[in-house]
């Protein structure tokens, strides 16, 4: 039987189930018999989606939906989101992924005498090709048991051996393949926690190939992460710091301790709590670096704020202003990150999308076309991403190597994944697409090897002042108006 046949039989069978779950008449002890065994089910499906996602890396599949970035295939191609892809992606690479031998280099072996030097390195590559074969071995058990174990429950597993050390004594297949066999009796909750115990114990013990204490597990493990915006405009952001950083990070903070500190009001008057001060002292150390004249940033070190004229002109308490950084800010907070140099307006006629203007006092050319592209687009000009203008590059529509100038109509903002993706000879060579702006609305688009272009709608596309400006019903000829986009 194909596999469209066995799939319209699954699909018949679901139905039937839907429609027995909508009978008042079922009896609920039935129900319940099919809810149970729907989990079962959906258990193979999550280890079925980890072996679809490993042949899609294999066979180079991603190219079909114009993209080398694996994740980006699946969303485009199974509807799934971002988190939901890195999960079946991790999932498929502690099944199935190659787990190859630690290399080991002369220079972990220094500390050996030169005479006993080759056979330490010898017996070293012995020891790690015997613990990537045990590895493999139980990467195949962990294929055996994963059958048996809901998505939820081998996400959790995967999100707490992300804190396993590279060089922890245990191997991570290990460490899955165990945890899979402790998911069948535990709670998502006490799993977390079995895990994460079983990651201390082998983090303690992290030896390199050399047999030595890994004095750079901690510095590999620093991160800095955001979430997202919530609904007050506020984030919530963390990280993970080596010891060197941690004491730069408090004695730099530490510095606002004290009431009055970063504020007009006496000590007396100032009402602020220490985590409040804190904040505000991280606050001025990011302002100060920012203000740094002659601070060569490029364009990426400093705050855009955008709006149109109309947005200035009618602000009010709830107004809120775009910025390059993809966070909205308020009145105040606009009034606060630019007491410094809000020295820049940008003209954008009403219809077309190229600006007319820019208005500069400081700073370098690269900086001002970065502005005006954060004005303009805000965010990546890929369909459906929002990675803001911060963190994209500025994109030669026109190849610089094929005579593509450095001017605005011929730039746009790519994030560094997507900019990877565009294929710069325009030819759809290597199922790879590319980008280019639309002759009669002047936007910019994603052209696919095959097929009509598309366009990046997304909300915060379409919060970007430029794109607002341009939405609107253009004036008649005779009393065409320009508006303002800063």
């Amino acid at each position: 039987m194909s596999l469209s046949r066995h799939l319209d039989t699954a699909r018949s069978a679901l139905r039937a189930v839907s429609a027995a779950l909508d009978d008042a008449s079922s009896p609920f002890e039935d129900l319940e018999l099919a809810a149970i065994q729907m989990e079962e089910l959906l258990r193979a499906k999550a280890t079925m989606d980890a072996r679809f996602v490993h042949l899609a890396e294999k066979t180079d599949a991603p190219r079909r939906a114009g993209t080398t970035n694996l994740c980006d295939y699946l969303t485009r191609t199974l509807g799934i989101s971002r988190k939901e892809a890195f999960a079946r992606i991790a999932t498929a690479r502690e099944l199935y992924g190659e787990i190859p031998a630690r290399e080991v280099k002369e220079a972990d072996f220094l500390h050996v005498p030169v005479s006993d030097r080759d056979d330490a390195i010898h017996k070293a590559k012995t020891a790690e090709e015997e613990r990537a074969r045990n590895a493999r071995e139980h990467q195949a058990r962990a294929r055996q048991a994963a059958v048996e174990v809901a998505a939820e429950k081998t996400t959790s597993i995967n999100q707490e051996l992300e804190n396993l050390n590279e060089n922890a004594s245990t191997p991570r297949a290990e460490l899955f393949a165990d945890a899979l066999e402790q998911a069948k009796h535990r709670t998502v909750e006490d799993l977390r926690i079995w895990v994460r115990r079983k990651v201390l114990e082998a983090n303690r013990r992290t030896r390199t190939v050399a047999g030595k204490k890994d004095h750079l597990a901690a510095h590999r493990k620093r991160n800095v992460w955001f979430t997202r915006t919530d609904t007050d405009g506020g984030v919530r952001f963390g990280g993970y710091l080596p010891a060197g950083m941690a004491a730069n990070l408090a004695a730099a903070l530490a510095a606002g301790r004290q009431p009055g500190t970063n504020t007009h009001d006496s000590p007396q008057e100032d009402k602020r709590t220490l985590q409040q001060r804190r904040a505000d002292q991280l606050n001025a150390i990011c302002s100060s670096y920012l203000n740094q004249p002659g601070k060569a940033r490029r364009g990426r070190g400093s705050v855009v704020v955008t709006g149109t004229v109309d947005d200035f002109q009618r602000v009010g308490v709830n107004t809120r202003f775009a910025t390059n950084t993809g966070h909205e800010l308020n009145a105040l907070e606009v009034l606060q990150n630019t007491a410094h140099d809000a020295d820049y307006f940008l003209a954008c006629d009403a219809v077309n999308p190229v600006p007319l203007a820019l208005g500069r006092a400081k700073r370098s050319a690269s900086f001002e076309q970065r502005l005006v592209l954060a004005a303009m687009e805000l965010v990546c000009s890929c369909p459906d991403c929002d990675v803001p203008a911060s963190e994209c590059d500025a994109h030669h529509l026109q190849a610089f190597i094929d005579g593509g100038r450095t001017d605005i109509e011929n730039l746009t903002l790519l994030c560094r994944r997507h900019h990877t993706d565009n294929n710069d000879r325009h030819d759809g060579a290597g199922g790879l697409g590319h980008y280019a702006r639309d002759a009669l609305t002047g936007k910019v688009g994603w052209h696919p090897p095959d097929g009509e272009p598309r366009f990046n709608t997304t909300e915060k596309r379409k919060s970007a002042a430029g794109v607002r400006v341009t939405s609107r019903e253009p004036e008649p000829p005779d009393g065409r108006d320009t508006e303002r986009a800063a």
